[in-house]
């Protein structure tokens, strides 16, 4: 999976509060009793959630959610009523998402960011893990949770820490977008949330499209360019020139170094966006993920030419309900064969 679209960011200001609530009820406190994260009354910040969230309008208890990072997951859930404010719970017994835990030595190839020792189990040595935060050279970390837009029940945990030392410099807060950054802003230790929604959208650019169009731009035989392309960034980049991505973009393979913000199309590809696309189709014809599968199963010859005559007649019908695996993948490579000859192999360079 590459960059998505986002659809909407919570962040989470890390003082006590989200300290003691992710650092674990193991310890020997009433400060430290909650499996969640506390949220906004507010009727705007419901309204959002509820709509993003595709909860059911009446809904008034819980909504399940999945709390993803790499490479982990754990079962949550959005809380509307509790006996203060909504929040984003955990399963008690599971206790807090680890991407959002302290461990006493992070990197960028662990789930944990934030550094602490989470053994403590009195109340004072919980609490001064908290402040020695800033002698690690750590600097404020900030909890954050990523929706993307085709994703209805999934939230994306991360932590990132604004101005840490060289040392945790992999974590800093400057990869994020200048805009989730202005919300981090916003947030302190009396007003802990920041969130906003995002208009996302289209396909984000890969590193083979951006390669593809830098040498498109700059030949002089740009449908030789397009010709020279492999089937895959052919069709990454057919895929691109019909959506270009919009907005802010998030990989969820990745962990810190995660974010994308697209570029508009530059005026010398926008000015010849159709002819590109139109060659581009007609060179890289699209086949479903299902047709692709099939084709790649065994066929038999003798049944492969079989279909073949059938299509000349233009008979499409295969009998799934009774046909073997083997006869649907010779129905497949007959059919792809065709489509293939009606346009890859009789496709000619324009110069």
């Amino acid at each position: 999976m590459g960059a998505q679209p986002v659809e909407w960011v919570l962040v989470v200001y890390y003082g006590p509060e989200a300290h003691r609530a992710t650092y674990g009820r193991q310890v020997g406190s009433n400060r430290y009793t909650k499996d969640y994260i506390q949220l906004s009354r507010k009727k705007n910040f419901l309204d959002a959630v509820t709509n993003i969230f595709s909860v059911p309008e009446g809904t008034t208890g819980s909504v399940p959610l999945t709390f993803q990072w790499p490479p982990g997951t754990t079962p949550g859930a959005f809380v509307f009523n509790s006996a203060d404010r909504p929040h984003l719970k955990w399963e008690t017994r599971l206790g807090a998402p680890r991407v959002w835990k302290m461990t006493p030595s992070p990197s960028d190839s662990t789930p944990e960011t934030v550094p602490g020792d989470p053994s403590r189990l009195d109340f004072a040595g919980a609490e001064k893990q908290l402040a020695l935060l800033a002698s690690h050279g750590a600097g404020q970390p900030y909890l954050m949770a990523i929706k993307l837009r085709d994703e209805p029940r999934t939230l994306h945990l991360r932590a990132y820490l604004s101005n840490p030392s060289e040392r945790y410099a992999w974590a800093d807060l400057g990869f994020v977008p200048q805009e989730i950054q202005a919300l981090a802003a916003k947030t302190s230790r009396r007003s802990a949330l920041g969130w906003s929604l995002f208009q996302s959208g289209g396909a984000a650019p890969g590193a083979k499209t951006d390669d593809a169009l830098s040498r498109i731009i700059t030949s002089k035989n740009r449908t030789s360019v397009i010709d020279a392309l492999d089937m895959d960034t052919g069709r990454e980049l057919s895929t691109y020139l019909r959506r270009p991505g919009h907005g802010l973009f998030f990989n969820p393979t990745k962990n810190h170094d995660a974010w994308l913000q697209p570029a508009p199309l530059s005026a010398q590809i926008a000015a010849f966006r159709d002819e590109f696309l139109q060659t581009l189709e007609a060179r890289f014809p699209a086949t479903p993920e299902g047709d692709a599968a099939a084709e790649a199963i065994d066929a038999d010859p003798d049944e492969v030419e079989a279909f073949r005559e059938q299509i000349k007649q233009e008979s499409y019908a295969v009998p799934d309900s009774t046909a073997t695996v083997k006869t649907r993948g010779s129905a497949q490579k007959a059919f792809a064969d065709a489509v293939k000859a009606n346009y890859g192999y009789r496709w000619r360079s324009r110069q």
